[in-house]
């Protein structure tokens, strides 16, 4: 995650477009929905537009609006709608040039009901879903860089299993992360072609460095946060907060001088 050192928190500084975009809350991926789906991008559309929009409700949206929030090309979202409507979640009319939608809840409550259905569960109840926080930045930033959804998705992941340290304890580089597949799997929907595909993006920008170790010939990656902190501080002065320089962005945390 991005943050920035106190002194730089003024006005004439820092914009607030950009500190809208430090401290926005994350962009909750839900791998239930790319479940019930069977398509990443279809999850990730899910995980967005349930939380953006009322059970039952029915909202207008332009393609360039859902293409920007979700960093989907026009192709790709034409995919996924193209899915969703096919297969019976999503509603799309349009009126006059402009497009609504809304979800078949009972459709989507029905297939979470089933994915999770088993002998040791009869009653078809619902369970808590698995969630991979991504922060928007790093989404907006990579994405613009032309990494994949896939490599945000893990990378995210990676970030969310480093262990909470104080502040001033943090490094630029993380700790060794053992890439299990099936614990990855387990919670993103990723196969494991998708994994390694997404390892070896994020580690030819140096974002990753993945290695094999010899003693129990397991992967393991480190993370670089000085690099995803320039690609980051690069992507938010192209969007003309030019005011935000590499003095005042770091990795690290919010600390005090």
């Amino acid at each position: 995650m991005l943050f920035v050192r106190r002194n730089a928190l003024k006005t004439n500084e820092i914009t607030s477009n950009a500190l809208m975009m430090l401290w926005q809350e994350p962009f909750q991926y839900l791998k239930c929905y790319a479940e019930i789906t069977n398509n990443i991008h279809a999850g990730w559309f899910l995980s967005w537009f349930s939380a953006l929009c009322m059970p039952y409700e029915e909202m207008e949206l332009s393609n360039d609006d859902i293409c920007h929030d979700l960093c989907f090309s026009k192709a790709q979202w034409s995919k996924v709608r193209s899915l969703l409507v096919k297969v019976g979640i999503l509603n799309h009319r349009t009126e006059k040039k402009q497009s609504f939608y809304s979800l078949n809840e009972d459709k989507v409550e029905l297939l979470l009901r089933q994915r999770k259905f088993t002998q040791e569960s009869p009653s078809m109840e619902l369970v808590l879903p698995d969630v991979v926080n991504v922060n928007r930045l790093h989404l907006m930033a990579l994405t613009e860089q032309g990494v994949s959804l896939n490599a945000v998705i893990l990378l995210s992941w990676l970030i969310n299993s480093i262990p909470t340290k104080p502040i001033h304890e943090r490094e630029l580089i993380s700790e060794p992360i053992l890439i299990h597949y099936d614990n990855i799997a387990l919670d993103t929907f990723l196969t494991k072609r998708q994994i390694s595909n997404a390892l070896k993006e994020l580690d030819k920008i140096g974002i990753t460095q993945t290695i094999k170790n010899h003693d129990d010939k397991e992967k393991y990656s480190t993370i670089n946060f000085e690099i995803l902190g320039n690609i980051t501080l690069i992507y938010t002065q192209n969007k003309g907060n030019n005011n935000l320089t590499a003095d005042n962005i770091t990795t690290i945390g919010v600390y005090d001088e």
